[in-house]
């Protein structure tokens, strides 16, 4: 999880990823026992934070952040993606080419691409919208997005389409189509 994009949240919380010091440790930060607000900032990662929750603009030095509701989707993972609105193979072919996405999910602090994209439970634009409905792939795996529902595959008990298998598959090994 990370902090999230709308309502309330709090700044401390070690073992909450939804707060700022949780989603900081999540990101890889080390803040077990800070208790300023100071402390948190330092101990973050330029890249985790999301463009939207920054006036559009990446943060590029720790010194922008100012305000705690810039931690809004922290962390975030940047990730290069290609999309197909109903075929895992345009996805994984990248017959449509590539754009960047922001990923946010469940996983600890590694970085992989891979991890991320696989453990990913909500996806954005930079700007903080979200991506049109389709398979999505790094080249190495692919997943549909229901930008409707906000969930990957079947993520959340939410039922895609009917008659559709739209598993989370490999694209060594890929063939889900989806009929509109």
């Amino acid at each position: 999880m990370s902090v999230p994009a709308t309502g309330g949240f709090s700044m401390f919380g070690y073992f909450n990823n939804t707060t700022i010091q949780g989603a900081i440790a999540q990101g890889g930060g080390s803040v077990n026992g800070d208790t300023e607000f100071q402390e948190l900032i330092d101990a973050s990662t330029t890249s985790r934070f999301h463009p939207a929750s920054n006036g559009g603009s990446a943060v590029t030095n720790l010194n922008q952040v100012t305000n705690a509701l810039q931690y809004r989707r922290y962390p975030t993972f940047t990730i290069s993606l290609c999309h197909d609105s109903t075929d895992s193979d345009g996805a994984c072919d990248c017959d449509h080419g590539s754009a960047t996405y922001y990923v946010f999910g469940d996983s600890t602090s590694d970085s992989s691409e891979v991890t991320q994209f696989a453990q990913a439970h909500t996806i954005t634009n930079s700007d903080g919208t979200t991506p049109d409905s389709g398979f999505y792939s790094n080249g190495a795996i692919y997943r549909f997005w229901n930008n409707t529902a906000g969930a990957f595959g079947d993520d959340a008990g939410v039922s895609i389409q009917i008659g559709s298998n739209l598993n989370n598959g490999d694209c060594g090994d890929r063939r889900t189509v989806l009929y509109l």
